[in-house]
């Protein structure tokens, strides 16, 4: 993405790329529901066969695909490292040692947990706990992947005016409203089965707006605070928040629900809190930078 790009866009494509991506999961979603209806579950390998082969054809685009910039290049995103020598560039102790970088993969893994909350959590706190409709995680899920496939590019181009560590501050305070609103629920034993939806949407609108806040302003951040020659190790690193992330979440969430119900969205709120004060710790260093 930093090399397909115009130098400084890279927050409006990243929010580009997560509306597709949405986009997909809304049209694969469907096409699998529609065939699976009509003929039956051996239509599941005929869509697994069509899926790898569509892989193959990305894969075929990007070996074709070259970059306007090299990752080489003097301008390309990204501070320049004063490394020792060639040896040091690029490798895990640098990575170790560049404590911006790693505040923001730590900033990235409570994003991440996060967003494990609508696939992980949603459907078995609903049914399960708050004994709500079946019908309701199943919409509210529609909700999110529609609003983040609509509203990320128009939001992303006007918080873009701002510095991405303010987006990604105002992002996970939204978050921790969300996740205190998906808890209220609890505390309204015989409440009305359409207060409880009501909320939850409440919920799930203020969780997508913390998503489209925040997914691109720490995917932009994750290529800028990386050195131009080490940017490699330092994405890896940055992704390697999501392989924990979501490996931990169906453990970590769903154990702190069997204990206690509020737990997990206690924990969830508390990581969007603390992560508010680790965002403003990776506003840039010069001062006099024109965003405000």
């Amino acid at each position: 993405m930093p090399f397909a790009c115009v130098p400084g866009e890279e927050r409006l494509w990243f929010g580009f790329i997560s509306s597709l991506r949405n986009l997909g999961i809304g049209a694969g979603a469907a096409v699998s529901a529609v065939t699976l209806a009509l003929f039956g579950p051996d239509s599941l390998y005929v869509l697994i066969a069509a899926n790898a082969g569509t892989f193959l054809c990305a894969a075929l685009l990007f070996l074709t695909w070259k970059p306007a910039r090299s990752p080489a290049a003097p301008d390309a995103t990204g501070p320049v490292e004063n490394s020792a020598g060639p040896a040091s560039r690029g490798s895990r102790q640098a990575v170790l040692r560049d404590g911006r970088y790693l505040l923001l993969v730590a900033a990235n893994l409570a994003f991440v947990l996060a967003q494990m909350v609508p696939p992980v959590l949603l459907a078995v706190y609903i049914t399960g706990t708050l004994h709500a409709g079946e019908w309701i995680p199943g919409t509210l899920l529609v909700i999110n992947t529609g609003a983040v496939a609509v509203l990320t590019p128009a939001i992303t181009r006007r918080s873009a005016r701002h510095r991405p560590h303010r987006a990604i501050a105002g992002g996970f305070l939204v978050g921790a409203g969300s996740f205190a609103l998906f808890a209220a629920p609890l505390a309204w034993q015989g409440a009305p089965g359409w207060a409880v939806t009501a909320v939850l949407v409440a919920a799930t609108v203020l969780f997508t707006l913390s998503e489209i806040l925040s997914s691109p302003a720490l995917n932009e951040l994750s290529v800028a605070l990386a050195p131009a020659e080490a940017n490699g190790r330092h994405q890896a690193a940055f992704q390697l928040s999501w392989s924990i992330g979501g490996a931990a979440a169906p453990v970590v969430l769903t154990t702190l629900l069997s204990r206690q119900p509020v737990l997990p969205w206690l924990l969830l709120a508390s990581l969007s809190v603390l992560a508010v004060p680790a965002a403003h710790a990776l506003a840039p260093r010069d001062q006099e930078e024109a965003l405000p």
